[in-house]
């Protein structure tokens, strides 16, 4: 199977297949015509972006089953769906910062349990889109 990795390459996206601990580059995409272009780079020394750059995706809430457990949620009849925008999306090693919070009326102390979930999920997302692209070949 052919693993393929989006990296930053002299400032720009490119696509690459990762065999070992070698990048052979590529013009053009895993999901469209590409052809090697004879450039390699070792991995560690690439930059890793996401495998692909969004401009929005679909969520299913109800995958989170554990989630919904652990904060007592209630388990509605179909499911949800959520749509998080592409700035939401990190490449590897990149900062996720929390979300700000403002102060609930009840406390002078910030609510971060909404922050705390959303940054739980935004890390959960991060692995997922940093992960390599595996295409069967």
């Amino acid at each position: 199977m052919t693993k393929w990795v989006r990296i930053e390459h002299e400032g720009k996206a490119t696509y690459g297949q990762l065999k070992g601990d070698t990048i052979n580059l590529c013009t053009g995409s895993p999901f469209e015509n590409n052809t090697m272009n004879g450039e390699s780079v070792r991995l560690d020394h690439a930059k890793l972006l996401s495998p692909v750059e969004p401009r929005q995706f679909l969520g299913l809430w109800n995958n989170f089953h554990e989630r919904r457990v652990a904060d007592d949620l209630f388990m509605p009849k179909s499911p949800l769906f959520f749509v998080k925008l592409a700035s939401c999306v990190s490449a590897n090693d990149d900062t996720i910062s929390r979300p700000l919070v403002t102060p609930t009326t009840s406390s002078s102390k910030p609510n971060w349990a909404l922050s705390s979930a959303s940054q739980h999920f935004r890390s959960l997302l991060q692995m997922l889109m940093t992960t390599s692209l595996a295409i069967p070949a």
